[in-house]
This record gives structure tokens, sequence and C-alpha cells, in this order.
């Protein structure tokens, strides 16, 4: 209840937080026209996750950040559902509500600057206004935090000496209450001083530039977002101000659960369970009833010091008064902690029934005596029992935050398979690829000197702090060292002036639960910060535990500035409390009988020299924010585009390798080549083993040098980052030389098939075909020897891999030793009709083609004209282009030189049938029946109307199987006969196959068809001369087969051909007249 002098504290301090949201608002207003920049474009535009808004929300779940599977060796293992649903929703409003505007071209476009990807018009207005908004809230949040933190010490810090509390049943005065008043309005008014810093300074901080300006900082801002009231939710359930019971615990499970939130926004928001173990340990007293000093009035006090605040404001009945305090605490105590409904948890329940009555027993066995419990062995068993109470509470809200940790991790685990990012370089974090153990200790600890420099003094900032903008640190010698010595030693003074191991001596029973001094707990409160707020969220970045892929990124000091922010709020806001304090504090010390200062103020008057200290203190602090709000300003000019923030960049890490490539970047959009180039290699002599500029020194050479630009792109084919972009622009190339090199095809083609041979892509089957098109383009059958013996040995020498992408190796496809094999074999059988090809001039249709054509066929026919074998996988890769060979482009020219080969139709049909193409496969079968068929009949002389149409021409055009001469008769029967009956096999494979449905009638009739025709030409060579006896009886058997299948008997003279073509099965819906020829 507040008495009539006392301030309304609520709404100062809630103007106070919209002051400093306001302030930092305003500091970051000057992003909202900034571009996407940096890893801004992979997290949002090209991030199916956030612009396909078709995909399920649940998709989010099973993706990373960057939208790849989460379980993928690919993936960069940061699982950030919160933040993408988002950049999601933003995504959405975005494409609704704001105006398109012109997009600036991303990294990795080819040769005209175009952007890749279908988002470049998206504009980034409310992306860039959210993270805005976002910074304000996370800075009042901020005022929250330390306001509450500060009102914790002052509580505890100031608690008045342990006679004074033991004192029995002393009157309340008028005096003591007026004190309570005074010390009530100071506290609040000097953790409303205290919070507004804190704010400010974080508010302001330049370091935040990069988590605002940046949008893919966003995950930053909502992590801190949700881990501040995750920890204000559990200080409230520790310091007893949430109540007891059902209150308590509900209290602690919205801890948990924002917690938990604030990991889904980021993974470093798990710590807050560790900040609320510092506090709980640290801070909160495990004598609850030390805590004395009153809360400000516009916030309930704690549950254990409601019943001592009403003493100070009405007069206790006077049996109650004579009673001794530690029995008056039990009965109070008792009345408080009856369950608080059906809600209340059993298990809080018990405890506190237990603790109830062991009170009750204690406060029983004192009163006989007439002693006070808190001067006797009985008060020292009563003390006892609360502290008991308290531990029991502390250990159960500590198992939770635990549990809750080990929850997170497990399902992580099960989640994405692995916890640990694998794919980082050199370049990224040397670290991890130093060979000395002792260079990576010392590294690791000045990387932690650097970021605590950056929050110590933010002068030099920069997007990226990559390899060697920061060389290591190898020897001992090395004077950097000292800033890491520096920075050990306040944290180990930190640590040891706090006495934590007392702490962990109370709880064990191994010494008393005494009260600490005020100046001890401010100590352990400074541990409980630093540890907490500073240390615990940096610790998963700091490369100690596991290595990260990132050495240095000032986004990163986000969430940890809170700590830093507060504890440099601390000193500055108790320097001014002799200029700015409202309450003397003299006055409060009189009233209050010398009780005590109110906490943060010194008794009497502020001295000359205090207040004098005080303005320079005011001085500095007002000069520190003008340096942060200029500075922040400033720096968020650098983030308008990629090209300022790199210059910005060069500028303090001109060494940093990704900072000269992506300057090279920049230049070549200006078309600066020279400039683009000279970067580009720079950013290579950085590192040896930092490929991905190969990539682009070949994009900025191609209008200088086409040579020596091919020679760089592949190298970028070698370099995983960079693989699959140098294999679409040397494809671009080659093909394009193609066009406007004809004379040279030869050599581009060989050369490209080197490149598609190279184990990291593993593309055999295509290499092998590109070699062979190379050989049958050379100038003269030498060179295509030449070339087919490089084509032969180079598959050879290949070590196949049947796995196919990887993080090394991100566009292989996998191939087998059986793959190559097949390959070596069939081109050993091609290369006779390659080079009789050649010999020939040119001209596949001469008979000596053939006869190398046909040998080929007969022997290598059955294993090459099939898909070459390769090992099954999932992923989508072009199955097609790795399983078709040069068999099929070498078929395409023999009949295109000669449609009416038989040979080579029914060649081109069974190969169509081998891979799946059976619609296509029929005709080709058919003809080759039909060109058969029709030389048989022209060698008899026969012209029956009715018979099989002879389109294979004249008597003797269609030659023997070896291609020596005119086929014969019986060869042509026999060759018409296994041409209708491959035919047959493919009717009934595509009537049991996935080419859509069949016309049951139209398989009837085609059937039928192919029936007659072979059982015409049965008959036709059983009336041959010198035919066997049992040729009249095959066609005979073949007649009874035709009327089995319910065929009609066909017309008396036909040839055996039916109405019904394959044109008329493959539509399936068409009537035949069985009056009319075939249609083919």
């Amino acid at each position: 209840m507040k008495t009539g002098g006392s301030p309304p504290w609520g709404r100062r301090a809630r103007l106070l937080a919209a002051v400093a949201a306001a302030v930092a608002a305003a500091a970051f207003l000057n992003t909202l026209p900034a571009q996407f920049t940096f890893d801004d474009s992979f997290a949002v535009l090209y991030n199916g996750d956030v612009t396909d808004h078709s995909k399920p929300l649940h998709a989010l779940l099973r993706n990373d950040f960057w939208g790849q599977d989460i379980r993928s060796p690919m993936s960069h293992k940061s699982y950030r559902p919160l933040t993408t649903l988002s950049f999601r929703l933003q995504h959405w409003a975005s494409t609704r509500l704001m105006p398109a505007v012109r997009g600036h071209p991303q990294r990795g476009e080819w040769e005209d600057g175009a952007q890749r990807g279908g988002n470049s018009t998206l504009n980034p207005l409310l992306f860039h206004l959210c993270n805005v908004a976002a910074h304000a809230g996370v800075t009042a949040l901020v005022f929250a935090l330390s306001r509450r933190l500060a009102l914790s010490r002052s509580a505890a810090s100031s608690s008045p000496p342990p006679a004074a509390r033991t004192s029995s049943g002393s009157s309340t005065s008028s005096s003591s209450t007026a004190a309570a008043d005074a010390v009530v309005g100071s506290a609040g008014w000097a953790a409303d001083v205290e919070a507004i810093v804190a704010a400010l300074l974080f508010g302001l901080h330049p370091v935040h530039c990069e988590a605002v300006a940046g949008i893919v900082g966003h995950a930053e801002l909502l992590c801190a977002g949700l881990s501040i009231p995750a920890l204000l939710c559990y200080m409230a359930a520790a310091d007893g101000r949430a109540g007891r019971g059902a209150a308590h615990w509900r209290a602690v499970g919205a801890a948990v659960l924002l917690g938990w939130a604030a990991a889904l926004a980021k993974e470093i928001g798990i710590t807050i369970m560790g900040a609320m173990l510092c506090y709980d340990a640290l801070v909160v007293p495990l004598d609850a009833s030390q805590v004395a000093a009153p809360m400000p009035a516009d916030e309930p006090p704690p549950v254990h010091q409601r019943g001592q605040a009403e003493q100070g404001r009405r007069q206790q009945p006077e049996q109650q008064r004579g009673l001794p305090r530690q029995q008056r605490n039990a009965r109070a105590l008792s009345s408080r902690e009856r369950p608080a409904g059906k809600a209340a948890l059993p298990a809080a329940s018990a405890v506190a029934a237990a603790a109830t009555a062991l009170l009750q027993q204690a406060a029983a066995a004192c009163a006989p005596r007439g002693a006070l419990c808190s001067s006797g062995s009985s008060g020292s068993k009563g003390q006892a029992v609360l502290s008991r109470l308290e531990l029991r509470l502390k250990l159960l809200r500590a198992a939770a935050a635990l549990a809750a940790v080990l929850l997170y991790v497990k399902a992580r685990s099960w989640l994405a398979g692995d916890q640990l990012v694998r794919i980082y370089r050199k370049v990224e974090n040397p670290i991890a690829f130093s060979q000395s153990p002792l260079e990576r200790k010392l590294t690791t600890g000045y990387l932690h000197a650097c970021y605590a420099w950056l929050l110590l003094a933010p002068l030099q900032l920069s997007a990226d702090w990559s390899y060697a903008c920061i060389e290591y640190v190898s020897t001992l010698s090395d004077r950097r060292n000292l800033g890491t010595v520096a920075l050990y030693l306040a944290l180990l003074w930190l640590g040891l002036a706090a006495r934590p191991w007392e702490v962990l001596l109370e709880w064990a029973g191994r010494a008393p639960a005494a009260p600490a001094s005020g100046a001890l707990h401010k100590r352990r409160w400074r541990l409980a910060v630093a540890a907490g707020l500073l240390v615990g969220p940096f610790f998963p970045a700091s490369n100690v535990l596991f290595y990260v892929g990132t050495f240095i990124g000032e986004r990163l000091l986000y969430f940890p500035s809170v700590g830093y922010c507060i504890l440099l709020a601390e000193p500055l806001a108790a320097a001014l409390h002799p200029l700015l304090s409202p309450w003397p504090a003299s006055k409060a010390a009189s009233s209050s009988g010398g009780a005590g200062s109110p906490p943060g103020l010194d008794s009497g008057k502020p001295s000359r020299l205090r207040r004098a200290g005080a303005v320079l203190t005011a001085t500095l602090l007002a000069g520190l924010l003008l340096f942060y709000a200029g500075r922040t300003v400033l720096r968020n000019q650098d983030w308008r585009d990629e090209e300022q923030l790199f210059l910005s960049a060069q500028k303090v890490c001109w060494r940093s390798g990704k900072v000269q490539l992506n300057s090279g970047i920049v230049e070549r959009r200006h078309q600066n080549w020279d400039k683009a180039e000279m970067h580009f290699r720079l950013a290579k002599q950085v590192d040896p083993g930092f490929c991905e500029p190969d990539y682009h020194i070949g994009i900025t050479l191609l209008s200088k040098n086409l040579t020596a630009a091919i020679e760089q792109l592949e190298l970028g084919v070698r370099c995983k980052y960079t693989a699959a972009d140098s294999v679409k622009a040397l494809n671009r190339i080659y093909m394009s030389l193609l066009e406007r090199s004809p004379g040279h095809a030869a050599d581009v083609l060989e050369r490209w098939a080197t490149v598609l041979a190279f184990p990291e892509l593993q593309r055999y089957t295509e290499a092998a075909t590109y070699y062979e098109t190379a050989a049958a383009k050379a100038g003269s059958p030498l060179a295509a020897v030449m070339a087919l013996n490089r084509a032969q040995a180079a598959l050879a020498q290949a070590d196949p891999v049947p796995v196919g992408r990887t993080p090394d190796y991100p566009v292989r496809v996998p191939a087998s030793r059986q793959q190559l094999e097949v390959l070596g074999r069939c081109m050993a059988g091609r290369r006779p009709v390659v080079l009789a090809v050649l010999g020939a001039g040119g001209r596949p249709a001469t008979q000596g083609v053939k006869q190398a054509a046909y040998r080929y066929l007969a022997e290598h026919g059955d294993e090459c004209r099939g898909p070459v074998p390769i090992p099954d996988t999932p992923e989508p890769e072009d199955r097609a282009a790795r399983t078709t060979s040069y068999h099929t482009a070498l078929l395409h020219t023999l009949q295109e030189a000669d449609p009416n080969d038989p040979w080579l139709q029914q060649e081109w049909g069974l190969m169509l049938a081998a891979t799946g193409r059976h619609q296509e496969a029929l005709v080709h079968l058919e003809v080759a029946g039909h060109i058969f068929a029709g030389q048989l009949a022209a060698g008899a002389g026969s012209s029956a109307a009715g018979s099989a149409p002879s389109t294979g021409g004249a008597q003797g055009s269609v030659l023997s199987a070896e291609g020596t001469g005119p086929i014969s008769q019986p060869a042509a029967a026999a060759a018409a006969v296994a041409a209708y009956r491959h035919a047959q096999a493919v009717v009934a494979a595509l009537s049991t196959g996935n080419e859509g449905q069949v016309d049951p009638a139209a398989r009837q009739r085609m059937l039928c068809h192919l029936q007659q025709a072979e059982c015409a030409v049965l008959q036709r060579g059983a009336s041959l001369p010198g035919a066997p006896a049992s040729a009249a009886a095959d066609a005979l058997g073949c007649w009874a087969q035709a009327r089995a299948l319910g065929c009609a008997a066909p017309a008396s003279g036909t040839g055996g051909a039916s109405s019904t073509g394959p044109a008329d099965f493959a539509a399936g819906q068409q009537e035949g007249d069985d009056a009319e020829t075939d249609e083919l």
C-alpha cells in the first residue's frame, strides 16, 4: 500500500523504458533504406522456406536456417525455426503490402551481372523495420531486467543486521514507517537511474549495427527478446514475488517455455537457463528472511516480506506482539503455505506442508521457556528449517532448468543427427586448422580479448573478420597475449572476489547460512550477471568446447552485451547518485534511527568532491552515449548496400581473404575488371587453400583471356564451394565455342569431356560420350585414334566412388567400377565404326562402315544398347544423361544416312525398348520386319496384292548380317520373323508398363497384326526352294496360334499384313478397316 509521499514509481519506470526504446529506434532509423546485404540473400531470397508460401509450415521444423534439410551433410546445423517463420511472415507481408524495388546484383552472377533467383525485386523495407522495432523492444526489456536486478541487489545488500532482525516484538513507530517509505523511494529511484543508463548503453552500442542493420541478425533480436522475459519470470519465482505453490511453479514453467522459444530463435537462447541458475545461486539468499529491504510501491514484495511490511504499517494484536518472533513467523508462514487450490503441484505442496509442520514444532518447543527461538538452539533449528526449505526450492528450480536444457539438446540431436557445424574452412575459422596446440590456445584467448575490446571500444567494426584479418598468436612472447591475460585476470578476480565456494558450503550444510555483507553480496551479484548474461551467452561461440564456423562476428555480441551494459551501468549510476538523488540520505537515516541508509546512497550530505565526481561521471556518460549514437548512425550507412559494406571492411580487415573476395565481386559488378582481378588474386594469396577466388578470377578473365579463364574455371570445379557455378559456366562456354568455332569442335569436346571426368564430378558416361564425339569429329583417323586412346586411359585411371553428394563433393554423382568397365568395352567395340566413318570421308552409308557397324551390333549390341549401369541414388540427378552412351548418337548418325536399313531400324527399336520408350520402339521394330519381309517378297519375284509393302528398295538393297553382300531369302525371312517377335514382346511390355492406359481392343488388334505378319513370312519361307520340312509345320503352328489369340483369318492372298498399325495401337482409339492396307 502506497503512502501519501511515495511518487508514482511504476509510471516513471514505464516512461523511462519508452524513452530508452525510442532512443534506440531513432539511432537505427537510417537502416530502413538499406538493401539485402551479405548473407541476407541466402537467408531470405534464396531460402525456399521463406519465399515458397505453399510449403507446409512443418517443413520449417525439418530444415535449417538456410532452408536445407538439417540432417543433410551439407547443412550448417543452425536450427532456428522461429526466426525462419518470422522471415516468412515478413516476406508474405512484403509481397502484398510493399511496392517492388529494383534489386541489386548478387554474388555468383556469370557474365551479365544478372541475379540468380526470382526474388530480386523484393522490397527489404519491412524486414529492416521489423529489426528496428525488435531492437527497440529488446532495449525496453533490458531496462526492465536491469531495474529488477538492481532492486534485487539493493534489497539483499542493504538488509538490517541480524540483531535488528531478531529483536522481539518492539512496537512499530511512525518513524520506522517513514524510514521504510524513504527506503522504498530511494530503492526505486536508484534502480530507475541504473536501468536507464544500462538501456541507453545497450540501445546505442555500435556493435549492434550488424545485428540490427543486417536482416540475418533478426535471429539475435528474437533470441534476446525471448530470453530476457524468461529470466524475469524465473527471477519472480526465485524472489518469491510470484507467490508460492502453483503460482511459483507457473512462473518457473513460463521461464522454461520462453527459454525454449529463445533457443528456437537462435541456439544460444538455451544459455538463459544458466543465467537463471546463476541468479538463484548467487543473488537469492538461502535464507529468504535475509532480504528485508522493501520493494518499490509499484512492485509487490516477496511473499516472505509481506508480513514484515504489514508490521510496519499496522499494529499487531496484543497477543501476537507478546509471542516470540520465530513463533509469529511460523504462524504466518503456516497461513501462507496452505495449498493454493487444486492447481497446486503435489511436490511443492508437500514440501511446504512439511516445512510448516517443522516450524510449528520448533515454535511450540520455544514458547514454554519464554525464550526467543532465534537466540537459542531451537531458534537455530527453526532457522535451519527455513534454510532447508529454501534450498529444496532452489534445487527443484535448478532441476527444472537443467531438465529443460537436456530435453532441448536431446531433441535437437534427434532431429539434426549432429549438433556441430562441419563445413567450415580455414578462411572462416583458422583456429581449427592450426597444427600447434599452443597456437590454438593462444589464438583462442586472443579471440576472446578481441571480443571484449569490441564491447569496450567499438572503434573499428567490420562485416567480416575472417582470416587473415587477425593472424595466429603462435608464441608466448607475442605482445597480444597481454590483452588475453588482462581479460582472464579480470574474470578471475570477479569470480574469486565473490567467494562462490561459500555458497556451495552453505548448501552442503558445512557452513552456517549467515547473511552476506553488502559488499560481498554486490560482488556475487556482479558474478551472477557476468556469468549468466555475458560469458554464458557468448560461450557457445567461444571456440572452447567446439569450433564454430565464424572467427569473429559482431552480431554474436548482441545478447552478451546485455550483461556488459548492466555491469557498466552499476558503477556509473552509483557515481551519479550525489548529483541526482531526490531523497536526502541524511533525512532518511535520521528518521530511521540510524538503522541504515537507503540503498545505493551514503548517509549525510554529499561532499563537494563527490558532487564533482558525479558531474564528471555525468559528463563522461553523456560523451559516451553521444559517441555511441554517432558511431552507430555512421556505421549504419555502411550497411546500406554491399558496395559500402565491403569498402568499409577493407579499411579494417584488408588482409581478410573473404573481404578481398567480396570487394572483387563489387568491382566486377561495375565492370572494373582489373581491380576485380586484383582483389581476387589478393584473396588467393591469403591462403593457397582458399579455392573460391579461382572461379571468380575465371569469370573476370572471360573478356580478356579466354584460355586463362577456362583454366581458372576448371580449378573452380575442384572447389566444393564453386563447383556447381564453375560447371555451369564451363558448359555455357564450351557450347558457345562449338557454335562459333565448329572447326575446333574436336578439341572443345575433348576438353569438356576431361572436365566431366574429374573425380569431383564423376560424370563418366557423359564424359565417354563427349570423348567419342570428339574422336568422330577429328580431322583424321590418326587424330581419332589418339583421342580415343586418351579417353580410354582416363576412364581406366578413374577411381569411382559409389557415393554421391557429400560436404566435400557437393556436385558429385555416384559411379561404379562396373560402369567404367561397360563404358570401356563399348568404347573399344565402337572404335572400328568411328574410324570406318572417318576413313569413308564422313559417309556412314558405305558398305565398309556398315560392315563395322553390323559387327559391333552383333558383338556388343546386347550390352551397349541399354542404359549404362549406375549406382542407385535418391538424389534428383539427370539419370538419362548418366545412362545414355555414345551408342545412341552413333546409331542415329548411321540410321539418318540410310533410313531403309532394317538392321539399323531393328537396333534402334531395341535400344528404345531397353530405355523404356516402348511406343516408339514398336514402330521401328515393325518397320524393320516389313522391310525384311519386303526383301523376301522381292527376292521371290512375288507382287501379290496385300503382301507386306516393300520399303526396302530394289532387290539386293538389304545387306546380310555381316554386311558383306545382299541378304539371302532364308536370312531375310528369319530376320523378319525375329523383328516381328521383338515387336510382340514390346506390345506385352507396353500393356503392363507405366506409359498410360492401353486400350484392350487396340492391343488385341496389334497382336493379331504382328502375328499374321509373322505367319505370312513363315508361310512364304516354307515355299522357298530348299526350305526344310519343318518350315511348313512352323507356318501351320503360327496360324494356329493366331486363331488361339482370336485373330480373324486373313483375306485370300494377303501377305499377313493386318489393317491395324502401331499408330492406331498407340492411340488406342482409332478403328481399323480390314480391307485397308497397313498405314506404314
